[in-house]
């Protein structure tokens, strides 16, 4: 199967675009920057483009049979000259839609949108939170694009834990430098409950 995973670059991606070149699948990574050299994914056809700038346009996308969609802003994309909510609208609850629709408008069969289990395990948060709005509200405009001959499906993962080699773990590394003793942390813990 020819599938192309876009965010193929990020922890999720990667690990994705990993799995399914070993299952035996001609695999495309798609992301705004190229892989990092000393990776697997580097040795991978690559796409460039950005989702939010509307880079996938259906020519684009034309040929692939699925897409493996592992891309999200959250607050690490923002700039600080913009309006956090403005952009999360713009990235995925406008974006990551118009980007199923450009797939299904391409003549790609299937779609896997990885979003985030934050509004499944929070629901009461999602109304507060432009970003979990804007996460539980990408899936369900990913999946509005579904029809008959393009199938959606959002999965959403409450943790990830894994790695690929040579890709840093912004997330896992420094939880390894702490339990190594390369670096502090203060210890949390929740208060005591009161004794009578």
């Amino acid at each position: 199967m020819k599938i192309v995973v876009v965010g193929g670059t990020g922890a999720l991606g990667a690990h994705a675009a990993c799995y399914l070149k070993g299952k035996g699948h001609d695999i495309t990574i798609a992301s705004r920057k190229a892989p990092p050299k000393n990776t697997l994914m580097a040795t991978l056809p690559f796409l460039q483009g950005d989702y939010v700038r509307r880079d996938f346009t259906p020519d684009r996308l034309r040929g692939f049979d699925a897409v493996v969609f592992a891309a999200g802003n959250d607050m690490r994309h923002l700039p600080t000259s913009e309006n956090a909510e403005e952009l999360l609208i713009r990235a995925n609850v406008e974006g990551i839609p118009r980007f199923a629709r450009a797939a299904r408008e391409a003549g790609v069969k299937r779609m896997v949108q990885i979003g985030s289990a934050y509004p499944q395990a929070t629901p009461e948060l999602v109304k507060d939170s432009p970003y979990l709005r804007s996460r539980h509200l990408a899936c369900e405009g990913a999946r509005a694009e579904g029809q008959a001959g393009f199938d959606v499906i959002s999965v959403n993962p409450s943790f990830m834990v894994g790695g690929v080699p040579g890709l840093p773990s912004y997330f896992l590394d420094p939880y390894f430098e702490w339990a190594l003793g390369l670096v502090e942390a203060p210890l949390y813990a929740p208060p005591a409950a009161p004794t009578s």
